[in-house]
């Protein structure tokens, strides 16, 4: 594994931002829209409940929402203490019963799981984006097409290159000598310093070209946060009544395709279309 990537760093990463990273989603409004335009993908696509991997899901936020709506839930990451935290607020938000396991994994080997174990699988938050080395991606997409029942609805969201390039402008104006190396390999480096974060940033072009080279088929491509990513503060400053209207109209321009380029994350969804095994 390229150690751009490599697992060591990205555990003790998340081990050390534990509640930072399960108050992420609710930390502004800017970050909610990332939450409720994927709920909104999440409920459209699996209207019948499933028994669904969350891969790399962190404190929980997703598994604990989807086995509140009656999905069966697994749920692996490989920090202990995201985990840990995961278990205590599934027992807070009292949906143990939907949830069969939480453990730990990582997604480039998911053999504790048999083959189609899962009639979904989610790997939201950008969890494809820690995979700096081409072939590592290649293999998360395969293990999660793996352990997915065959027609079943895989979810991937990555952190997206071209929407990276608008927050270097906003937070870094003086670092732009550093984009074009970026827009290459869309490997991001920390602005002050040149060095790697272990971080992949995906064009859309390339995020469908991995998802169809590993078989699958796609359902549809999704601009997350799209036309907010640039206005984050905007967003901020809206009162609860404006930002629920604002939220119909960011999911409105979510399929829109002109507007792939400026999301700081994607989400892609596509169906699971192997062979039966």
């Amino acid at each position: 594994m390229n150690e751009m990537g490599h697992p060591d760093k990205i555990l003790q990463f998340y081990d050390t931002n534990v509640i930072k990273e399960w108050g992420r989603l609710f930390s502004d409004k800017y970050h909610q829209v990332e939450y409720y335009v994927t709920l909104h993908y999440l409920d459209k696509y699996l209207p019948t409940t499933h028994r669904i991997l969350d891969a790399g899901g962190g404190p929980g936020r997703y598994t604990i929402y989807l086995a509140n709506k009656g999905h069966r839930m697994t749920l692996v990451d490989i920090s202990p203490k995201e985990l840990n935290l995961a278990k205590a607020k599934i027992a807070e938000h009292n949906v143990g019963y939907n949830v069969e396991l939480v453990t730990a994994a990582n997604i480039l080997d998911l053999s504790l799981f048999p083959d189609n174990r899962f009639t979904s699988t989610i790997a939201l938050g950008g969890v494809l984006s820690h995979f700096v080395d081409e072939q590592d991606r290649k293999k998360a997409v395969s293990e999660l097409s793996r352990v997915t029942r065959p027609d079943g609805l895989i979810f991937i969201s990555v952190m997206n290159r071209f929407g990276e390039i608008s927050n270097t402008l906003l937070n870094f104006p003086g670092s732009a000598d550093l984009t074009d190396q970026f827009l290459l390999d869309g490997n991001h480096k920390r602005p002050m310093t040149g060095e790697s974060t272990g971080t992949h940033f995906y064009t859309p072009n390339e995020l469908v070209d991995l998802t169809k080279q590993t078989g699958l088929t796609i359902e549809s491509i999704v601009s997350v946060q799209n036309i907010a990513s640039p206005l984050r503060n905007y967003v901020n400053g809206l009162t609860e009544e404006q930002f629920q209207q604002w939220l119909k109209v960011f999911i409105h321009l979510s399929q829109e395709p002109s507007l792939l380029g400026i999301s700081s994350h994607l989400l892609i969804i596509a169906k699971n279309t192997k062979k039966v095994t």
